[in-house]
């Protein structure tokens, strides 16, 4: 049975959030939406309350915490908040590995359902992978990152520490020996095709997907 939980935000993705995990885990009970602005003003969200992080730290006994923010950025910060306080994020692996047995998942990490992930596939720590996603086998996800819904990865694929992947869009190509890359804290944008490896730090859009700056340039001579 899950322990009881808190959720790190209060907005409207948190509470999707909430219907993914109570979908899967009936018997989860979150005790509140932590919010560094509104907590502890009376706030509630579907009638729990939204807390501070302070009023979460001396709670006993302490419950773990599952980020639902949307940038990786501040999924990383606060994976590290979180740490720092002494606290621990919401471990799913045990009642995942029931779904996904030939997946390795980290600490923090939620897999929505319905999804596919093949085998040999390795999921890092603080991962949101929302329902309707496809993920092949031989894949390597790092900390941090989101992939949004029918987001599809074929198998050979790195995806670094905090890549955003964005709804419906597509990532092939990679190869035995030769994995299509995805470099650190890259955005792959709505609806995007990637059949290339992407830089760190890099945003790409469209099909085959390109680089922003790259489309901008195009845009500005044509």
């Amino acid at each position: 049975m899950l322990p009881k939980l808190a959720i790190y935000g209060a907005s409207g993705q948190a509470r999707a959030l909430v219907s993914m995990i109570v979908d899967i885990y009936a018997e989860a009970e979150i005790v509140g939406f932590i919010d560094d602005m509104e907590g502890d003003r009376g706030q509630t969200v579907d009638d729990v309350p939204v807390i501070s992080f302070e009023t979460w730290r001396a709670m006993e006994p302490r419950p773990p915490i599952f980020i639902s923010l949307g940038r990786t950025s501040d999924r990383r910060r606060l994976a590290a908040r979180v740490e720092e306080a002494g606290g621990t994020l919401m471990d799913f692996r045990p009642l995942m590995a029931q779904r996904f047995p030939r997946v390795t998942l980290g600490l923090g990490s939620l897999i929505g359902i319905p999804s596919y992930v093949g085998p040999n596939t390795t999921i890092g720590r603080n991962i949101q992978v929302m329902p309707m996603c496809s993920v092949g086998h031989d894949v390597v996800i790092g900390d941090n990152c989101i992939l949004c819904p029918s987001a599809t990865i074929s198998g050979y694929v790195v995806l670094e520490d905090g890549v955003f992947v964005g709804a419906g869009s597509t990532i092939i190509n990679g190869r035995p020996g030769r994995p299509l890359v995805i470099g650190r804290d890259a955005t792959i944008a709505t609806g995007a095709v990637v059949t290339k490896s992407v830089p760190p730090g890099v945003a790409v859009m469209g099909n085959p997907a390109r680089p922003l700056r790259e489309l901008a340039r195009d845009r500005r001579k044509g």
